[in-house]
Formats: structure tokens, C-alpha cells, sequence
């Protein structure tokens, strides 16, 4: 059996924006939280406005019997920061 971690935007329902495949959760969730500590002035999605949401799939089984599992979500808001004057980016859930 093969299996797949899939970081994904997840943001909107409509839209499949895959983000990065790895071979490892824990180097997907890892891959994840440092683009976050890098990017806390920005959205990491592609269609991000002031709230994100992207989660860590496992794509397991075989092409027969295909299975998906969300093992992993981390949404976040942009919130205005008087004291910078900019959109500042804050974890809302991370489980």
C-alpha cells in the first residue's frame, strides 16, 4: 500500500490547489509550519483573502480502491495591526 501526504488549500470548497506532496506526514506538517513562520505578513494560499485554511491529506490504498483522510488543518485570519499599519497573519486553529 502507498501513501501520499498532500498539502492543500483548502480555503474554498470549489477550488483544488495542491501545495506540495511528500512522502512523510511529519515532513509535510514540517514543511507546512515553516512556510507559516516565514510568511506571518502574508497568505500562503493562492486565493486567500483574510482567511485560510489548508490541510495535510494521506492518500492511501491502491487504484482500485483509492482513499483520502485529512490528517491535518491549520486556518488562520489576517487581522489588522495598528501598530505596523499592515494585515498581520494569526493561527486560528491548528490541530
Amino acid at each position: 500500500m502507498t501513501e501520499i501526504y498532500e498539502i492543500v488549500d483548502a480555503t474554498n470548497d470549489e477550488i483544488y490547489y495542491p501545495m506540495g506532496f511528500f512522502l512523510k506526514e511529519a515532513n509535510a506538517i514540517k514543511a507546512l509550519k515553516d512556510l507559516i513562520k516565514h510568511n506571518t505578513d502574508n497568505p500562503i494560499t493562492e486565493y486567500a483573502d483574510e482567511y485560510e485554511k489548508i490541510e495535510i491529506r494521506n492518500h492511501f490504498g491502491n487504484e482500485l480502491f483509492p482513499n483520502t483522510k485529512v490528517v491535518y488543518t491549520l486556518e488562520r485570519v489576517a487581522k489588522w495591526d495598528e501598530e505596523s499599519e499592515e494585515l498581520k497573519w494569526s493561527i486560528i486553529n491548528d490541530i
